[in-house]
């Protein structure tokens, strides 16, 4: 989508089954919100607040996450197979 959605609003939303393939969602606020089955491949979520968000089945190949925001419970939501492929920075 490549959408450029930094900083944006997003708490407690259904984003459910959404494609955020290469969306810039730096510093958004997402805490709250279902992103089960949601394709973030490439985007980049550095600074993005996710706390207490369903990853079930998420998608983030190859995307850009800050390990800090993400977490230990958040990681292990996330499919074995992209683990491997994300990008997890630390703080």
């Amino acid at each position: 989508s490549y959408a450029d959605l930094r900083e944006s609003k997003f708490e407690n939303a259904d984003l459910s089954n959404s494609n955020f393939t290469n969306a810039n969602l730096a510093g958004a606020r997402l805490a709250g919100s279902n992103l089960s089955k949601a394709n973030l491949t490439g985007a980049n979520l550095m600074g993005a607040d996710i706390r207490t968000s369903k990853l079930k089945e998420v998608e983030l190949c190859n995307t850009l996450v800050n390990a800090k925001t993400l977490g230990k419970e958040l990681l292990s939501e996330i499919p074995s197979s992209c683990q491997k492929k994300a990008i997890i920075v630390e703080p």
